[in-house]
């Protein structure tokens, strides 16, 4: 039987139970910052209230989509259209137009953890 005080002390500065560290599929490792993840955007947060998105930026020069998700951390979509981003904010199911047609659909990079600040 394992001490749970010896126990807790040995896992605290575990990287697999740090909410902002992921598996990296490129560095093959868990981090919580590495060079594969990219910059935010700096445009207008916009929030958005839905099970699955918290918050969305977008980039119209770049055609850039940030997705802020509740429990999975940022991405940025590339090529998704002004249209559709739009679609996205005012739809009132964010989150099933985000699976339906934006995750999968479009290449993404995860975002550096720090990125949005959304309380």
């Amino acid at each position: 039987m394992v001490n749970t005080v010896d126990g807790n002390r040995q896992l605290e500065g575990s990287l697999h139970y740090d909410p902002a560290a992921y598996w990296c599929p490129r560095c093959w490792r868990f981090t919580i910052d590495c060079q594969h993840l990219v910059q935010p955007l700096e445009t207008r947060l916009v929030r958005v209230d839905d099970w699955l998105i918290r918050a969305v930026r977008y980039d119209r020069e770049r055609k850039i989509l940030e997705v802020n998700l509740h429990a999975a951390g940022t991405y940025q979509h590339f090529g998704v259209s002004l249209e559709l981003a739009l679609k996205l904010v005012r739809s009132p199911a964010a989150g099933k137009v985000y699976q339906d047609t934006i995750s999968g659909n479009f290449p993404f990079k995860r975002v550096r953890s720090s990125a949005f600040s959304v309380s």
